[in-house]
Protein backbone atom coordinates (compact mmCIF):
# COMPACT_ATOMS: atom_id res chain seq x y z
CA UNK A 1 0.00 0.00 0.00
CA UNK A 2 2.66 2.55 -0.95
CA UNK A 3 0.23 5.24 -2.23
CA UNK A 4 -1.88 5.60 0.91
CA UNK A 5 0.43 8.04 2.78
CA UNK A 6 0.39 10.45 -0.20
CA UNK A 7 -3.42 10.73 -0.39
CA UNK A 8 -3.85 13.19 2.55
CA UNK A 9 -1.06 15.33 1.12
CA UNK A 10 -2.75 15.38 -2.30
CA UNK A 11 -6.05 16.38 -0.74
CA UNK A 12 -4.38 19.20 1.17
CA UNK A 13 -2.71 20.40 -2.02
CA UNK A 14 -6.00 20.43 -3.94
CA UNK A 15 -7.70 22.26 -1.11
CA UNK A 16 -4.87 24.80 -0.93
CA UNK A 17 -4.99 25.37 -4.69
CA UNK A 18 -8.77 25.85 -4.60
CA UNK A 19 -8.56 28.41 -1.79
CA UNK A 20 -5.75 30.28 -3.56
CA UNK A 21 -7.62 30.46 -6.88
CA UNK A 22 -10.82 31.54 -5.12
CA UNK A 23 -8.94 34.30 -3.28
CA UNK A 24 -7.33 35.60 -6.47
CA UNK A 25 -10.61 35.48 -8.42
CA UNK A 26 -12.52 37.16 -5.59
CA UNK A 27 -9.96 39.95 -5.36
CA UNK A 28 -10.03 40.63 -9.11
CA UNK A 29 -13.83 40.63 -9.22
CA UNK A 30 -14.21 42.86 -6.13
CA UNK A 31 -11.66 45.40 -7.32
CA UNK A 32 -13.13 45.47 -10.85
CA UNK A 33 -16.60 46.14 -9.46
CA UNK A 34 -15.24 48.89 -7.20
CA UNK A 35 -13.33 50.60 -10.02
CA UNK A 36 -16.32 50.33 -12.36
CA UNK A 37 -18.63 51.81 -9.71
CA UNK A 38 -16.29 54.72 -9.05
CA UNK A 39 -15.93 55.26 -12.81
CA UNK A 40 -19.71 55.47 -13.22
CA UNK A 41 -20.01 57.92 -10.30
CA UNK A 42 -17.21 60.10 -11.72
CA UNK A 43 -18.87 60.05 -15.16
CA UNK A 44 -22.15 61.17 -13.63
CA UNK A 45 -20.35 63.88 -11.66
CA UNK A 46 -18.59 65.11 -14.83
CA UNK A 47 -21.89 65.12 -16.77
CA UNK A 48 -23.60 67.09 -14.01
CA UNK A 49 -20.75 69.62 -13.88
CA UNK A 50 -20.86 70.03 -17.68
CA UNK A 51 -24.63 70.54 -17.59
CA UNK A 52 -24.37 73.19 -14.87
CA UNK A 53 -21.58 74.95 -16.72
CA UNK A 54 -23.32 74.83 -20.12
CA UNK A 55 -26.72 76.01 -18.89
CA UNK A 56 -25.36 78.81 -16.72
CA UNK A 57 -22.88 80.05 -19.36
CA UNK A 58 -25.51 80.04 -22.12
CA UNK A 59 -27.95 81.90 -19.83
CA UNK A 60 -25.34 84.55 -18.95
CA UNK A 61 -24.30 85.01 -22.60
CA UNK A 62 -27.92 85.37 -23.73
CA UNK A 63 -28.40 88.13 -21.14
CA UNK A 64 -25.16 89.96 -22.06
CA UNK A 65 -25.73 89.64 -25.82
CA UNK A 66 -29.19 91.29 -25.84
CA UNK A 67 -28.16 94.95 -26.19
CA UNK A 68 -25.33 94.42 -28.73
CA UNK A 69 -27.58 92.15 -30.84
CA UNK A 70 -30.39 94.70 -30.89
CA UNK A 71 -27.86 97.38 -31.96
CA UNK A 72 -26.25 95.06 -34.50
CA UNK A 73 -22.86 95.61 -32.86
CA UNK A 74 -20.71 92.74 -34.14
CA UNK A 75 -17.53 94.17 -32.59
CA UNK A 76 -18.83 94.13 -29.01
CA UNK A 77 -20.34 90.67 -29.47
CA UNK A 78 -17.08 89.46 -31.01
CA UNK A 79 -15.06 90.67 -28.02
CA UNK A 80 -17.55 89.08 -25.62
CA UNK A 81 -17.59 85.70 -27.38
CA UNK A 82 -13.80 85.62 -27.95
CA UNK A 83 -13.13 86.08 -24.23
CA UNK A 84 -15.60 83.35 -23.37
CA UNK A 85 -14.35 80.99 -26.10
CA UNK A 86 -10.82 81.18 -24.69
CA UNK A 87 -11.87 78.79 -21.96
CA UNK A 88 -10.77 75.20 -22.70
CA UNK A 89 -14.25 73.84 -21.90
CA UNK A 90 -15.85 75.73 -24.82
CA UNK A 91 -15.45 74.52 -28.42
CA UNK A 92 -17.83 76.82 -30.31
CA UNK A 93 -20.08 79.84 -29.72
CA UNK A 94 -22.71 80.99 -32.22
CA UNK A 95 -25.16 83.87 -32.05
CA UNK A 96 -28.05 83.95 -34.56
CA UNK A 97 -30.57 86.66 -35.32
CA UNK A 98 -34.32 86.19 -34.99
CA UNK A 99 -34.52 85.02 -38.65
CA UNK A 100 -31.87 82.34 -37.90
CA UNK A 101 -29.05 84.11 -39.75
CA UNK A 102 -25.60 83.63 -38.13
CA UNK A 103 -24.46 86.91 -36.61
CA UNK A 104 -21.29 85.89 -34.71
CA UNK A 105 -19.59 82.47 -34.83
CA UNK A 106 -16.40 81.66 -32.89
CA UNK A 107 -14.60 78.30 -32.88
CA UNK A 108 -15.54 74.94 -34.36
CA UNK A 109 -17.08 71.79 -32.93
CA UNK A 110 -18.31 68.45 -34.26
CA UNK A 111 -22.03 67.89 -34.65
CA UNK A 112 -21.99 65.45 -31.71
CA UNK A 113 -20.59 68.01 -29.25
CA UNK A 114 -22.99 68.81 -26.34
CA UNK A 115 -24.67 72.10 -27.21
CA UNK A 116 -26.67 74.43 -24.96
CA UNK A 117 -29.07 76.91 -26.58
CA UNK A 118 -30.81 79.91 -25.03
CA UNK A 119 -33.02 82.56 -26.64
CA UNK A 120 -31.94 86.19 -26.59
CA UNK A 121 -35.18 87.85 -25.54
CA UNK A 122 -36.47 91.14 -24.21
CA UNK A 123 -39.73 90.31 -22.51
CA UNK A 124 -41.82 88.37 -25.02
CA UNK A 125 -39.75 89.59 -27.99
CA UNK A 126 -37.08 87.15 -29.22
CA UNK A 127 -34.13 88.94 -30.85
CA UNK A 128 -32.14 85.76 -31.60
CA UNK A 129 -30.47 82.88 -29.84
CA UNK A 130 -27.06 81.82 -28.55
CA UNK A 131 -25.62 78.31 -28.69
CA UNK A 132 -22.53 77.04 -26.87
CA UNK A 133 -20.85 73.72 -27.78
CA UNK A 134 -18.68 72.20 -25.05
CA UNK A 135 -15.75 69.78 -24.97
CA UNK A 136 -16.77 66.79 -22.78
CA UNK A 137 -13.11 65.85 -22.32
CA UNK A 138 -12.57 69.01 -20.25
CA UNK A 139 -15.02 67.72 -17.64
CA UNK A 140 -13.91 64.08 -17.68
CA UNK A 141 -12.07 62.66 -14.68
CA UNK A 142 -8.72 61.04 -15.70
CA UNK A 143 -8.46 57.27 -15.29
CA UNK A 144 -5.46 57.72 -13.00
CA UNK A 145 -7.65 59.63 -10.54
CA UNK A 146 -10.30 56.89 -10.69
CA UNK A 147 -7.64 54.36 -9.72
CA UNK A 148 -6.27 56.67 -7.03
CA UNK A 149 -9.73 57.04 -5.49
CA UNK A 150 -10.16 53.26 -5.37
CA UNK A 151 -7.06 52.58 -3.26
CA UNK A 152 -9.18 51.74 -0.19
CA UNK A 153 -10.93 48.92 -2.06
CA UNK A 154 -7.62 47.67 -3.43
CA UNK A 155 -6.06 47.65 0.06
CA UNK A 156 -9.03 45.86 1.64
CA UNK A 157 -9.09 43.27 -1.14
CA UNK A 158 -5.34 42.79 -0.87
CA UNK A 159 -5.58 42.17 2.88
CA UNK A 160 -8.35 39.60 2.36
CA UNK A 161 -6.39 37.92 -0.44
CA UNK A 162 -3.24 37.68 1.66
CA UNK A 163 -5.22 36.13 4.49
CA UNK A 164 -6.78 33.53 2.19
CA UNK A 165 -3.37 32.79 0.63
CA UNK A 166 -2.01 32.24 4.13
CA UNK A 167 -4.93 29.97 4.97
CA UNK A 168 -4.38 28.02 1.75
CA UNK A 169 -0.68 27.62 2.45
CA UNK A 170 -1.48 26.27 5.93
CA UNK A 171 -3.95 23.79 4.47
CA UNK A 172 -1.38 22.59 1.95
CA UNK A 173 1.52 22.39 4.41
CA UNK A 174 2.41 19.41 6.57
CA UNK A 175 4.00 21.71 9.10
CA UNK A 176 1.19 23.57 10.91
CA UNK A 177 3.73 25.98 12.40
CA UNK A 178 4.70 27.41 9.00
CA UNK A 179 4.19 31.20 8.83
CA UNK A 180 3.40 33.33 5.82
CA UNK A 181 5.21 36.62 5.30
CA UNK A 182 3.36 39.78 6.30
CA UNK A 183 1.91 41.83 3.46
CA UNK A 184 3.32 45.28 2.79
CA UNK A 185 0.55 47.86 3.14
CA UNK A 186 0.07 50.32 0.32
CA UNK A 187 0.61 53.98 1.16
CA UNK A 188 -2.47 56.22 1.04
CA UNK A 189 -2.49 59.27 -1.23
CA UNK A 190 -0.53 62.22 0.16
CA UNK A 191 -2.80 65.00 1.42
CA UNK A 192 -1.51 68.41 0.35
CA UNK A 193 -2.31 72.09 0.11
CA UNK A 194 -2.00 73.29 -3.49
CA UNK A 195 -1.35 76.83 -4.72
CA UNK A 196 -1.78 77.60 -8.43
CA UNK A 197 -0.45 80.76 -10.12
CA UNK A 198 -2.33 80.80 -13.43
CA UNK A 199 -1.22 82.96 -16.37
CA UNK A 200 -4.10 83.26 -18.90
CA UNK A 201 -3.08 82.71 -22.50
CA UNK A 202 -4.56 86.01 -23.67
CA UNK A 203 -2.10 87.92 -21.44
CA UNK A 204 0.89 87.31 -23.70
CA UNK A 205 0.53 85.86 -27.20
CA UNK A 206 4.25 85.85 -28.02
CA UNK A 207 5.60 82.39 -27.13
CA UNK A 208 9.09 83.50 -26.11
CA UNK A 209 7.79 86.35 -23.96
CA UNK A 210 5.24 84.05 -22.31
CA UNK A 211 7.92 81.44 -21.58
CA UNK A 212 10.07 84.15 -19.98
CA UNK A 213 7.16 85.19 -17.73
CA UNK A 214 6.53 81.60 -16.67
CA UNK A 215 10.23 80.99 -16.03
CA UNK A 216 10.43 84.10 -13.84
CA UNK A 217 7.30 83.05 -11.95
CA UNK A 218 8.73 79.56 -11.40
CA UNK A 219 11.96 81.03 -10.01
CA UNK A 220 10.01 83.13 -7.49
CA UNK A 221 7.82 80.15 -6.51
CA UNK A 222 10.86 77.96 -5.92
CA UNK A 223 12.27 80.48 -3.42
CA UNK A 224 8.96 80.64 -1.57
CA UNK A 225 8.54 76.85 -1.67
CA UNK A 226 11.98 76.40 -0.09
CA UNK A 227 11.05 78.88 2.62
CA UNK A 228 7.83 77.03 3.50
CA UNK A 229 9.05 73.42 3.02
CA UNK A 230 7.09 72.86 -0.20
CA UNK A 231 7.70 72.05 -3.83
CA UNK A 232 7.31 74.23 -6.94
CA UNK A 233 6.76 72.94 -10.47
CA UNK A 234 5.74 74.27 -13.87
CA UNK A 235 2.10 73.87 -14.89
CA UNK A 236 2.66 72.74 -18.50
CA UNK A 237 2.64 76.22 -20.05
CA UNK A 238 -0.33 77.49 -18.02
CA UNK A 239 1.43 78.75 -14.87
CA UNK A 240 3.17 77.49 -11.74
CA UNK A 241 2.08 75.10 -8.95
CA UNK A 242 3.24 75.03 -5.32
CA UNK A 243 2.59 71.86 -3.32
CA UNK A 244 2.76 71.85 0.49
CA UNK A 245 2.42 68.36 2.03
CA UNK A 246 0.17 68.25 5.09
CA UNK A 247 2.32 67.38 8.09
CA UNK A 248 -0.50 67.36 10.64
CA UNK A 249 0.55 70.81 11.85
CA UNK A 250 -2.56 72.94 12.46
CA UNK A 251 -1.07 76.03 10.79
CA UNK A 252 -0.08 74.25 7.57
CA UNK A 253 -3.08 75.66 5.72
CA UNK A 254 -2.26 79.18 6.93
CA UNK A 255 1.35 78.66 5.81
CA UNK A 256 0.13 77.75 2.30
CA UNK A 257 -2.00 80.93 2.18
CA UNK A 258 0.96 83.00 3.38
CA UNK A 259 3.15 81.41 0.72
CA UNK A 260 0.59 82.28 -1.98
CA UNK A 261 0.33 85.85 -0.64
CA UNK A 262 4.13 86.12 -0.64
CA UNK A 263 4.38 84.91 -4.26
CA UNK A 264 1.70 87.44 -5.20
CA UNK A 265 3.64 90.25 -3.49
CA UNK A 266 6.93 89.33 -5.18
CA UNK A 267 5.38 89.13 -8.65
CA UNK A 268 3.48 92.36 -8.01
CA UNK A 269 6.82 94.02 -7.14
CA UNK A 270 8.22 92.78 -10.44
CA UNK A 271 5.23 94.34 -12.18
CA UNK A 272 6.01 97.61 -10.41
CA UNK A 273 9.44 97.53 -12.01
CA UNK A 274 7.91 97.70 -15.47
CA UNK A 275 6.92 94.10 -16.12
CA UNK A 276 3.15 94.64 -16.15
CA UNK A 277 2.39 91.19 -17.59
CA UNK A 278 3.85 89.58 -14.46
CA UNK A 279 1.00 91.10 -12.42
CA UNK A 280 -1.52 89.24 -14.61
CA UNK A 281 -1.05 85.97 -12.69
CA UNK A 282 -4.21 84.78 -10.91
CA UNK A 283 -3.95 82.67 -7.78
CA UNK A 284 -5.95 79.87 -6.17
CA UNK A 285 -5.32 77.78 -3.04
CA UNK A 286 -7.17 74.69 -1.83
CA UNK A 287 -6.74 71.38 0.00
CA UNK A 288 -6.33 68.20 -2.06
CA UNK A 289 -6.50 64.58 -0.94
CA UNK A 290 -5.11 63.42 -4.28
CA UNK A 291 -1.55 62.46 -5.06
CA UNK A 292 -0.01 65.21 -7.22
CA UNK A 293 2.21 63.52 -9.85
CA UNK A 294 5.27 65.42 -11.08
CA UNK A 295 6.82 64.43 -14.43
CA UNK A 296 10.28 65.92 -14.98
CA UNK A 297 9.52 68.82 -12.67
CA UNK A 298 6.18 69.65 -14.36
CA UNK A 299 2.56 69.03 -13.36
CA UNK A 300 -0.29 68.42 -15.77
CA UNK A 301 -3.26 70.82 -15.44
CA UNK A 302 -5.63 67.85 -15.01
CA UNK A 303 -3.87 66.91 -11.75
CA UNK A 304 -4.77 70.29 -10.16
CA UNK A 305 -7.87 71.11 -12.23
CA UNK A 306 -9.93 72.01 -9.14
CA UNK A 307 -7.45 74.62 -7.88
CA UNK A 308 -6.88 75.86 -11.44
CA UNK A 309 -10.63 76.47 -11.68
CA UNK A 310 -10.50 78.56 -8.47
CA UNK A 311 -7.65 80.64 -9.94
CA UNK A 312 -9.66 81.24 -13.12
CA UNK A 313 -12.37 82.92 -11.00
CA UNK A 314 -9.88 85.51 -9.74
CA UNK A 315 -8.99 88.78 -11.40
CA UNK A 316 -5.42 89.68 -12.28
CA UNK A 317 -3.27 89.64 -9.13
CA UNK A 318 -6.05 88.25 -6.89
CA UNK A 319 -6.00 85.13 -4.67
CA UNK A 320 -9.10 82.90 -4.26
CA UNK A 321 -9.31 80.33 -1.44
CA UNK A 322 -11.44 77.20 -1.75
CA UNK A 323 -14.04 76.03 0.75
CA UNK A 324 -12.09 72.86 1.59
CA UNK A 325 -8.96 74.83 2.48
CA UNK A 326 -11.00 77.30 4.53
CA UNK A 327 -12.47 74.46 6.58
CA UNK A 328 -8.91 73.25 7.35
CA UNK A 329 -7.77 76.76 8.34
CA UNK A 330 -6.99 77.26 12.03
CA UNK A 331 -8.07 80.67 13.38
CA UNK A 332 -9.58 81.93 10.09
CA UNK A 333 -9.87 85.46 11.49
CA UNK A 334 -6.22 85.92 10.52
CA UNK A 335 -7.24 86.00 6.85
CA UNK A 336 -9.44 88.81 5.49
CA UNK A 337 -11.90 87.53 2.86
CA UNK A 338 -14.29 89.36 0.54
CA UNK A 339 -16.98 88.06 -1.78
CA UNK A 340 -16.05 87.27 -5.37
CA UNK A 341 -17.40 89.76 -7.90
CA UNK A 342 -16.99 87.45 -10.90
CA UNK A 343 -20.49 86.91 -12.42
CA UNK A 344 -19.40 83.45 -13.63
CA UNK A 345 -18.56 82.22 -10.11
CA UNK A 346 -21.66 80.09 -9.68
CA UNK A 347 -21.50 78.76 -13.23
CA UNK A 348 -17.83 77.75 -13.05
CA UNK A 349 -17.96 76.30 -9.54
CA UNK A 350 -18.30 72.54 -9.22
CA UNK A 351 -18.96 70.14 -6.37
CA UNK A 352 -15.21 69.68 -5.87
CA UNK A 353 -14.09 73.29 -6.43
CA UNK A 354 -16.18 75.61 -4.27
CA UNK A 355 -14.75 79.11 -3.81
CA UNK A 356 -14.96 80.59 -0.29
CA UNK A 357 -13.86 84.09 -1.20
CA UNK A 358 -11.04 86.38 -2.28
CA UNK A 359 -8.17 87.10 0.13
CA UNK A 360 -7.90 90.83 0.68
CA UNK A 361 -5.23 90.81 3.39
CA UNK A 362 -3.43 89.00 6.21
CA UNK A 363 -3.49 89.99 9.90
CA UNK A 364 -1.06 92.83 10.64
CA UNK A 365 1.37 90.85 12.80
CA UNK A 366 1.79 88.24 10.05
CA UNK A 367 1.73 90.77 7.22
CA UNK A 368 4.79 92.49 8.72
CA UNK A 369 6.66 89.17 8.68
CA UNK A 370 5.64 88.56 5.08
CA UNK A 371 6.87 92.02 4.15
CA UNK A 372 10.31 91.25 5.61
CA UNK A 373 10.39 87.88 3.84
CA UNK A 374 9.45 89.60 0.58
CA UNK A 375 12.29 92.09 0.96
CA UNK A 376 14.82 89.35 1.66
CA UNK A 377 13.70 87.15 -1.22
CA UNK A 378 13.54 90.11 -3.61
CA UNK A 379 17.22 90.79 -2.89
CA UNK A 380 18.04 87.16 -3.65
CA UNK A 381 19.85 86.60 -0.34
CA UNK A 382 17.60 83.82 0.98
Amino acid sequence: MPDEPTQPSARRLRKSTAVTLAAAAGYVIAWSVAVASIGVMNAERAAAAMSRFGNATAEDLAHLALDPLLRGDRIELGLLTNRLAARPEIRRIAIHTADERPFVVVGAAPATAPTYVRPVAAGDTVAGEVSIALDPASFAVPSSLVLAESWEFAFAGLALTVFLFYLGSRLGSRDPSGRASKPTPTAPPAKTFVVVADLPRQVESDTSARDALLEGGLAVCRKVANLYAGHAAALSGAGVVLVFPSSGFNDRCFEAICAAWLVRSLLASAAGNGDEATHAFRYGVDFSARRIPMDDGAIKPSAVSDVLLLASLASAGDLVIGQTAYEALDRPQRVDLVELENPATEALSSAVALPRGKVSGIADEYDALLTRQSEVLAKGTA
